[in-house]
């Protein structure tokens, strides 16, 4: 469908242009044909990009049905398992994007909601740094989030890495490898990150030594340092869970983190409930498509 719709979006325009400035007065039997048939042609071209349009419509109303209830569930399991009043502890669900898909998005919450709240203090720099520009690679974007008791408005993204390129973190192995992946590391919220992981690197402090095991941890890599640097909340106890489909094929990562500087282990937590809550995600997701 998607291809469908970029060709007919790119041949569709550019075949109306031609046939709308060939010459009326024309002697040649072909151009002559062309204008004959020009209204039906433009019709041809027009109505299926009218119908996939219409069915984007339909299919983002039905997209944010399945959002409204992935965070009502993920509301459900914080306050039934997680003790619903903790802070910081937060329950997310990731999906792959392409990077144009999510980019005019990304880029007015940097300019119009970042930028004009925060101008002084600057932090829309670090967001604008962040800016998706690979616009046809994968990344794991945020679909829906429950944190309590705070709401947060967040625009996560983690580039998905390739077969031969350095683990993007959690959410990436997660993903990648189709399995559930549990880390309990140290905590490095209050350590203020240098902008050039060579700092860390070479440094033998305690607290870069820190950094370097939270990021062996968590599995990022040194070429994916950036992510760190990006990241709202450094979480140390995190739990991630591939979410299937109805074919198997991996539909997302739900994520359960916080910073806590006691080690927290949400797979034990889970453990005689989770099974049964990815059965029920995995039913529903089949039954609203």
């Amino acid at each position: 469908m998607k291809k469908l719709k970029y060709c007919l979006l790119v041949a569709g325009p550019t075949t109306m242009a031609f046939l709308s400035n060939l010459p009326t007065n024309s002697t040649n039997n072909i151009i002559y044909k062309l204008i004959e048939y020009k209204l039906a042609v433009s019709l041809i071209i027009t109505i299926p990009i009218i119908l996939i349009q219409l069915c984007e419509i339909i299919s983002k109303k039905e997209d944010r049905v399945i959002k409204s209830w992935a965070k009502r569930f993920l509301r459900f399991i914080a306050k039934e398992q997680l003790g619903g009043g903790e802070f910081n502890t937060r329950i997310s669900i990731l999906r792959p994007q392409k990077g144009w898909q999510f980019i005019m998005g990304y880029l007015y919450f940097v300019f119009i909601t970042n930028f004009v709240n925060n101008f002084k203090n600057r932090t829309w720099i670090k967001y604008l740094k962040n800016t998706p520009i690979s616009l046809f690679s994968d990344y794991l974007t945020l679909y829906a989030r429950y944190s309590y008791p705070n709401e947060e408005i967040s625009h996560t993204h983690f580039k998905i890495s390739k077969r031969n390129e350095g683990l993007n973190g959690v959410a990436d192995k997660c993903y990648k490898e189709g399995r559930e992946i549990e880390v309990q590391t140290c905590d490095i919220s209050s350590i203020t990150l240098p902008q050039n992981f060579s700092e860390i690197k070479n440094s033998r402090t305690t607290s870069y030594r820190d950094v370097r095991k939270y990021m062996q941890d968590a599995f990022i890599d040194e070429s994916n340092y950036s992510s760190l640097l990006n990241m709202n909340t450094k979480a140390n106890n995190l739990y991630a869970l591939a979410i299937t489909n109805e074919e198997e094929e991996i539909w997302g990562v739900l994520i359960i983190d916080n910073v806590d500087k006691n080690p927290r282990s949400f797979k034990v937590e889970l453990e005689s409930v989770i099974e049964k809550y990815a059965k029920i995600f995995c039913f529903t997701l089949s039954t609203v498509k």
